[in-house]
């Protein structure tokens, strides 16, 4: 059976779901919606720093905006 969905109801598939930390998420827009919030936060931390070249070509760097970005939806 194919099941047609209208823009951003489309389910989130079981394999998607592990790791989610929002077990209440089902539709990819509602996905989309906190991952993006995540990354707003993540982007006024940046902003509201300075750091160096150096410093954001770090891997520790890329691992911690990376973590700040999906931390709170993703485990």
């Amino acid at each position: 059976m194919k099941l047609d969905y209208q823009a951003g109801q489309t389910p989130i598939n079981e394999d998607e779901k592990h790791g989610l930390k929002i077990k209440s998420l089902v539709t990819m827009k509602e996905l989309d919606q906190f991952e993006q919030q995540n990354i707003e936060n993540a982007l006024l931390w940046v902003l509201g720093k300075s750091f160096t070249s150096d410093q954001v070509l770090k891997v520790d760097f890329i691992l911690t905006i990376h973590r700040r970005m999906f931390s709170d939806v993703w485990k």
